[in-house]
């Protein structure tokens, strides 16, 4: 029971290695990426996202991108297809554990995905 306690991850290091392998995965297809919330160890409201969606800004020549990191299971779509057709493309990167990434894309009112598990 012990042992199992200490290999469990709690949820925001898991958060932040999602963070970082969704970081690292747009910065290798070249994009420049902007992390939007910060951590706040006393903050009241934990972190706060760009808008109430994003946690990352990616830009690649003059295209921008507004990212969400999640994981094992992703945030609802209306939202973001709400979202691209006012204001432009927006990905949400879903880490799921030991398998990979599930990427949804959002642009101009559409949603298409993209399968990167094993």
């Amino acid at each position: 029971m012990v042992k199992q306690l200490l290999k469990a991850m709690n949820s925001t290091r898991k958060g932040n290695r999602t963070v970082k392998q969704g970081t690292a995965w747009l910065s290798d297809n070249g994009w420049r990426v902007g992390q939007v919330d910060r951590p706040k160890r006393f903050a009241r409201k934990g972190n706060v996202d760009l808008f109430g969606l994003f946690d990352a800004i990616a830009v690649k020549g003059k295209q921008t991108l507004f990212v969400q990191f999640t994981t094992n299971r992703p945030h609802t779509h209306k939202k973001y297809v709400e979202w691209s057709l006012d204001h432009g493309p927006a990905v949400q990167l879903v880490w799921y554990d030991r398998k990979g990434f599930k990427i949804f894309w959002y642009m101009d009112g559409e949603k298409t995905v993209e399968d990167l598990r094993k």
